[in-house]
C-alpha cells in the first residue's frame, strides 16, 4: 500500500492504494477491483447542453503607480468569439474605461438569452475585482447581485439588463 497526498488549492486528501487498484483506460479512469469508472460527460437523449461562455482578462502594470490595469479581454462561446484590446491612443484611464464599455456593449448586443452563464478565469481573485468595479461603474450597483465567500472572494456576479441576466461564475469553482 502506498500513501499518496493529493493537493489542489486548499484541498488535501490522503489516499491509501496499491498501484493495481487503478488503471488508466483511454478517456476514463477505471477502478480495477470493482469495474466502476468515471465516464466522460456526454449529452443525454433529448437534452440540450445549456450554452455557456468563457472570459479572461489580461493586465499590465501601470508604470506610474505600479497598479495592475486591464488591457485585454477575451470572450468566447456559442458561435460568438471576440477580444478587446485597450486603445493605446487614449490616456490610460480613458483607455481602460473605453475597453470595458466596448466589451459590455458587445456582450449585451451579441449574447441575449434569458440567463447567460459566463465562466471567468480567476473571478474569485484578480479578475473579479476588475469586473465588479466596471460593472458597477457602468450599470450601477442596483443592477448587480454578488455571492462572495468567507474569504471575500467572488463566487458569482450577476448583471440584470432588461430581460437578460448575465451570470459571471468563477471557472475554478465549476463543480
Amino acid at each position: 500500500t502506498t500513501n499518496t497526498m493529493i493537493s489542489g488549492g486548499d484541498h488535501r486528501a490522503k489516499l491509501a492504494m496499491t498501484p493495481s487498484d487503478i488503471r488508466y483506460v483511454s478517456t476514463r479512469v477505471e477502478k480495477a477491483s470493482t469495474g466502476h469508472y468515471i465516464k466522460p460527460l456526454i449529452e443525454k437523449d433529448n437534452q440540450k447542453v445549456k450554452p455557456f461562455y468563457t472570459m479572461d482578462i489580461e493586465t499590465m502594470v501601470n508604470p506610474i503607480n505600479n497598479e495592475q490595469v486591464p488591457v485585454f479581454i477575451s470572450f468566447s462561446g456559442c458561435k460568438y468569439t471576440t477580444f478587446f484590446l485597450i486603445n493605446k491612443e487614449l490616456d490610460l484611464s480613458l483607455g481602460v474605461t473605453d475597453l470595458w464599455s466596448r466589451f459590455f456593449e458587445s456582450l449585451i448586443e451579441n449574447v441575449s438569452g434569458k440567463t447567460n452563464t459566463i465562466f471567468v478565469h480567476n473571478l474569485g481573485g484578480f479578475d473579479g475585482i476588475f469586473l465588479y468595479k466596471y460593472l458597477s461603474s457602468i450599470y450601477g450597483n442596483e443592477s448587480l447581485k454578488t455571492i462572495i465567500d468567507d474569504s471575500n472572494r467572488f463566487i458569482c456576479i450577476s448583471l440584470k439588463v432588461e430581460e437578460s441576466e448575465y451570470v459571471f461564475k468563477d471557472s475554478m469553482r465549476i463543480f
